[in-house]
């Protein structure tokens, strides 16, 4: 339901998940009216499960984590557990029923690396479950310490291009709110639109952002859906 005395009463907010979800359920809440413009589209791929047991399992996204369940084996054993953030850390914990074990404080591909540098040892054995746009960082530093990486894409990031409609409804909102790289690209392939600030999830989607030539007004403190929606209101709420 629709707070009329919430922080974003009278602000229109863009969301660009492929999906609504929590973001869009709490931007409402708050008072926001929410316009949902999916700018990607995950698609599953076909992977082969990892045989033997492993040290670690490292997610780089909530996508990776949720498709796990094709990856393991019962001869896997109890790896530790590490997720670039806390999204992606409560999705690994759901599907490993388990707590992970490592979430770098500053929820960055090039922090995952170097937080998992100072636990592995030459030799372990690590999976790395990612998308086919995912960065390597993770996967190219375990590797030059000598670190054996069974690398898995298990998911691929279509953009997709908004309708005339969704467009006309985009024009004019106050705010646009980007959670990856990929929907910071394709916000900026569909042309100039008139929707106000444009508030990152991160420094890599606001990176991304500015690299496809997109201004950037706000990136979240917190890599995450509550640090987002924490930045919306810093920007846009009404006291």
């Amino acid at each position: 339901m629709v707070s009329a005395e919430g922080p974003l009463s009278g602000r229109t907010v863009i969301t660009t998940r492929e999906m609504p979800g929590d973001l869009d359920r709490r931007l409402v809440a708050l008072g926001a009216h929410v316009v949902q413009v999916p700018m990607i589209e995950v698609v599953d791929l076909d992977v082969e499960p990892v045989e033997g047991p492993l040290d670690w399992v490292v997610v780089t996204s909530r996508h990776g984590a949720s498709r796990l369940v094709d990856l393991l084996t019962a001869d896997n054993g109890r790896p530790s557990l590490a997720a670039v953030g806390v999204a992606s850390a409560r999705v690994l914990a759901e599907v490993v029923g388990r707590e992970v074990d490592l979430v770098p404080e500053h929820q960055t591909g090039d922090d995952l690396a170097a937080e998992l540098l100072t636990r592995v040892s030459r030799g372990d054995r690590v999976l790395v479950a990612l998308g086919d746009l995912a960065s390597r960082t993770v996967i190219d530093s375990l590797t030059a310490a000598g670190v054996e990486v069974e690398e898995r894409t298990v998911y691929a990031t279509r953009r997709r291009r908004p309708g005339a409609e969704q467009l006309t409804a985009a024009s004019g909102a106050d705010a646009v709110l980007l959670a990856s790289g990929s929907a910071a690209t394709a916000w900026a392939d569909a042309g100039p639109i008139d929707a106000g600030a444009i508030v990152a999830i991160g420094p890599t989607t606001a990176e991304a952002a500015q690299t496809a030539g997109l201004e950037v007004t706000a990136i979240a403190e917190d890599h995450s859906i509550d640090g987002l929606v924490d930045a919306v209101v810093a920007l846009l709420g009404r006291r």
